[in-house]
């Protein structure tokens, strides 16, 4: 499958052959599957696989929702801080700590 108008911003392929890789956090960065496979792009686990060409529109929906969903992450840079622990909740909603635990 050819992806016409887009090229590997890494290798300058002018028009992607086979799968096409779409940066989710980059703006109009997209990668060949060669370059993709090379695995060197600072933010590797965040792309869209295409493999057949969409309308733009569509893709830009697909980033969209997939830039929406919630990250499993833990707000907090801080592993004291996160939620699953009952008293770091109770002292983030309350800002009581309970010296005693």
């Amino acid at each position: 499958m050819i992806h016409k108008d887009i090229m590997c911003n890494r290798c300058e392929m002018e028009e992607i052959a086979g799968n096409r890789y779409k940066c989710l956090l980059c703006d109009r960065y997209n990668m060949c599957q060669r370059c993709y496979s090379k695995e060197d792009h600072p933010h590797q686990e965040c792309f869209l696989r295409l493999a057949y060409p969409l309308p733009q529109e569509e893709i830009q929906h697909l980033v969209e929702t997939v830039q929406s969903v919630p990250s499993n992450k833990p707000s907090s840079s801080n592993p004291s801080q996160a939620t699953s622990n009952p008293n770091n909740v109770r002292q983030q909603k309350t800002g009581i700590v309970d010296e005693h635990t």
